[in-house]
């Protein structure tokens, strides 16, 4: 086997070498998962799955499970939509996570079986196994997805090198190929449904970069070439593999990417000019209905005030480096950089409209942000919600928040 240069290990010189030095991240309350919990989980699943030796009805299987468990946090917790609201957010995401943890195993040994393992040659010269990370992003590394979101994933690969076969496959070639099926495998549609739609969109270059990139590149890309949308983007990021010391490696890394940096004073107009993109190009306008997700005052807003002011305020204030919203509004409460109101009209806005999200989803069971005000519906999310009219609810909340966004992006 050729070698290959292992690129896990960091320069004794690097910045972030240098930066585990700077007394303010060592203080960092940013706790990862518990590894405990997560393993014991992948162990309980993969045991479960184990009896369906074929390919096809293990597919058919996770489908099932995954609808199970769905029905099972509707009937137990829908029941307090407002009080529960966090509580539903985690459990979808937790359900996602490990079916993605027990589809990727599943993939892997396929892919492994039919290509050999994928290896590098180490600093001491022995073949050791190389390992991918799915970086989970947005609110998937949040950990607050809904119902029928979408997951927004991005593959990276620990180091370069070639499997273990004859002919020996490089480990880029072999990653792509595992990736591909990974996706197809989630999303295509069974008889028993599908499991999850995947975007890998936030990867460096979009659709037109590589599926799969290195730890090498990643980095590289996000020090010296990421625009500044990719920088807030990293502020929700989580790592995903079935190497623990990976994981964390590239956890630790991501979490000095996105916090290391003191911002310059172009992000502020460049971050309000992609906002109002979005608003003029993807945002559905009308009159009678609101965009909950992508409308003037909406949860892209909302995002957009937290994300600014976790990259102004997280590296001097760590308990502010958060990647779910409502934990970070939940530790906001310790700092006078929000007022008591703004800070109680974002928590509000945000709660209602995460709630109005996922009733939307589970009436038209699919990923929809869209409510059209004076139907039926409407009037159900009234009750729902408790409230004297959805509208009239929908129009203080979004004045609030503009008024907030105006405040942290003056160009507004």
């Amino acid at each position: 086997m050729k070698e290959s240069t292992p690129v896990i290990n960091e320069p004794k010189t690097d910045s972030f070498t240098l930066y585990k030095k700077d007394p303010r991240l060592n203080t960092s309350v940013y706790q990862l998962a518990s590894k405990k919990k997560s393993q014991n989980l992948r162990t309980d699943l993969s045991q479960e799955f184990s009896q369906y030796k074929d390919d096809e009805n293990f597919f058919d299987a996770i489908r099932q499970y995954k609808t199970d468990q769905k029905n099972k946090i509707i009937n137990d917790l829908e029941i307090a939509p407002l009080q529960n609201r966090q509580r539903i957010l985690k459990a979808l995401s937790a359900l996602a996570d490990s079916i993605l943890f027990v589809t990727y195993e599943r993939v892997f040994q396929i892919m492994k079986a039919r290509h050999g393992m994928p290896c590098f040659l180490s600093s001491y010269k022995q073949t050791v196994p190389a390992n991918l990370a799915i970086l989970g992003m947005g609110k998937l590394g949040g950990q607050e997805i809904n119902y029928y979101s979408d997951l927004d994933i991005i593959f990276v690969y620990s180091h370069r090198g070639e499997t273990l076969s004859t002919p020996a496959m490089d480990n880029r070639q072999f990653f792509v190929k595992l990736a591909q099926k990974y996706i197809n495998v989630l999303s295509v549609m069974t008889s028993a449904g599908r499991c999850y739609e995947i975007d890998t969109e936030l990867r460096p270059s979009g659709n037109s970069g590589a599926l799969v990139i290195s730890y090498d590149h990643f980095l590289d890309h996000q020090m010296n070439k990421a625009q500044t949308w990719e920088r807030y983007a990293l502020l929700r990021a989580r790592a995903m593999a079935s190497n623990w010391d990976f994981q964390d490696q590239l956890d630790k890394q991501i979490n000095k990417l996105a916090y290391q940096h003191v911002i310059d004073k172009e992000v502020v107009p460049q971050m309000h000019k992609i906002r109002k993109q979005v608003i003029k190009e993807r945002a559905i306008q009308e009159t009678n209905g609101f965009d909950i997700k992508l409308g003037d005052g909406g949860l892209m807003d909302i995002e957009f005030i937290a994300h600014l002011i976790q990259l102004k305020y997280g590296l001097i204030h760590p308990n502010l480096q958060q990647r779910s919203l409502f934990e970070l509004f939940e530790a906001l409460k310790k700092h006078d950089i929000l007022s008591s109101s703004e800070l109680g009209s974002l928590s509000r806005a945000h709660l209602y409209y995460r709630s109005i999200e996922s009733l939307l989803h589970l009436e038209k069971k699919r990923s929809d942000s869209f409510l059209l005000f004076d139907t039926s519906f409407s009037e159900l999310i009234t009750e729902k919600l408790n409230l004297t009219s959805v509208k009239e609810a929908i129009k203080d909340l979004q004045e609030d928040v503009r008024k907030i966004y105006k405040r942290f992006y003056p160009l507004a």
